[in-house]
């Protein structure tokens, strides 16, 4: 029995990690800036409860790969920084994301999920 409590707790943690874009850890980051053009307001976020809830939003983005020629408009955008001060961008266009130089595609919870970092923090 405790075998298999074991295998289900793995595999669902296998299969919760498969859609994830990014994982960051709030150890290893210094601060988050928020950027939104439509709203043209910029926010510095590095007090530690606040990264926490930033960092966790983040990290329960579900998305899928996608092939874009064409960039879409973006409007909002999170740059993380580490404890070296080295940025890792996140750019939203509607419903797609963009980490690094790969697209994907936000299902309707993780777009949502996007836009509240925002509400919440970006005021």
């Amino acid at each position: 029995m405790t075998f298999v409590a074991a295998l289900l707790f793995f595999s669902y943690k296998v299969l919760a990690d498969r859609n994830k874009v990014i994982h960051l850890e709030l150890n290893n980051t210094s601060y988050v800036e928020l950027l939104a053009y439509n709203d043209a307001k910029m926010t510095t976020v590095n007090e530690r409860s606040a990264l926490r809830d930033i960092l966790l939003m983040i990290n329960e983005l579900s998305v899928a790969p996608v092939d874009i020629n064409v960039a879409p408009v973006s409007d909002k955008f999170i740059n993380i920084y580490d404890k070296a001060f080295r940025r890792t961008a996140i750019v939203k266009a509607g419903s797609h994301l963009k980490v690094g130089d790969n697209w994907y595609l936000m299902d309707d919870g993780s777009a949502k999920r996007f836009d509240k970092i925002f509400e919440e923090y970006n005021n």
